[in-house]
């Protein structure tokens, strides 16, 4: 392939788990542009015995910096080939880039490759494939009915009296329509029929972030993980697979419904974002937000509607 100022020579290899890998070669006079770079800007801090600070001879400033210099130069070109790489190709990591060098040779071409996580692919199946018990179905709909009429007001004595004697009464009924296992079984028959092929890096980034939290929490407790796990009777790795196992499903169904929200065009508009804004926070912290917290209102709107249109097309079946 050959070059020219705007283009990058790589090789593309797309992997396994919706994750790509690019091996790249620079120019030939990519590297000591590089060095000059690194230069100019590391030589203004070097101090020589008898010069002022960044003035001593170029010779002096290079021997004091050192290796510093080769690898400030090295690593510079690597993440500028690499960003004209990505711009080049229309890639858009969602994970930290993992390097490799091949081959450095100052006189010659320098060879690396960076792999990384893209957003995967969605293929969601035929829903209509999809059947449900009737029963089922009716105890959901039944328990979200009952869910929306349950007012969220202040209790009076004679409501608290009446709750708890509903309360005793329920003790020997039937326990409640499992919401979250119900959901949970319709997505796992989406997750059938479609594919969602969530990239190993970034399950394996909110596992660390899960396993850091987790220890934080019990340190702050005063409990040793080791002292907790046996409590539970269970160990670190058993953990660490069930944890595993919950992050994998929580992006599946983000990837998901993301693309669905795609494909029927659910979105959110201004007025639905304000009023969920309005019922978290004051307009005085309205006032204060930052564009960020919009986006994500909106994210987290879009979800849910496609999530309860999802459901309910199913449902219908």
């Amino acid at each position: 392939m050959e070059q020219n100022a705007e283009t990058v020579e790589l090789k593309k290899e797309l992997q396994p788990k919706s994750t790509i890998k690019l091996t790249i070669t620079s120019k030939v006079e990519d590297f000591q542009s590089s060095m000059d770079r690194a230069y100019n800007r590391l030589s203004q801090e070097v101090e020589v015995k008898g010069f002022r600070k960044g003035k001593a001879p170029k010779n002096m400033i290079v021997e004091e910096l050192g290796p510093k210099l080769y690898d400030e130069a090295l690593n510079q070109l690597i993440w500028e080939l690499t960003n004209k790489a990505l711009v080049q190709e229309k890639l858009s990591p969602i994970s930290d880039p993992e390097f490799s060098l091949l081959s450095f040779d100052p006189t010659k071409p320098i060879e690396f490759s960076v792999q990384f996580a893209v957003y995967p692919e969605v293929k969601i199946g035929d829903l209509s494939t999809i059947k449900l018990d009737k029963d089922e179905v009716n105890k959901a709909k039944e328990a979200r009915e009952k869910s929306a009429q349950t007012p969220n007001e202040e209790k009076t004595e004679d409501s608290k009296e009446a709750e708890v004697k509903q309360n005793e009464e329920k003790k020997d009924e039937t326990p409640p329509f499992n919401m979250d296992k119900y959901y949970s079984d319709i997505l796992d028959k989406v997750f059938a029929i479609s594919e969602v092929d969530v990239p190993e890096a970034l399950i394996e980034r909110e596992l660390e972030n899960h396993i850091q939290n987790f220890t934080e929490k019990l340190n702050e407790l005063g409990i040793q993980v080791d002292d907790y796990l046996k409590l539970q009777n269970t160990t670190l790795d058993e953990s660490k697979t069930h944890w595993k196992k919950d992050i994998e499903f929580s992006f599946k169904q983000d990837f998901l419904l993301a693309e669905y929200a795609k494909q029927q065009d659910i979105k959110a508009d201004k007025d639905e974002v304000e009023k969920s804004l309005h019922e978290v926070y004051t307009p005085e912290q309205i006032a204060t937000l930052d564009q960020g917290m919009y986006n994500y209102i909106s994210y987290a709107l879009v979800r849910q509607k496609a999530f309860n249109d999802l459901i309910n097309r199913i449902e219908n079946n």
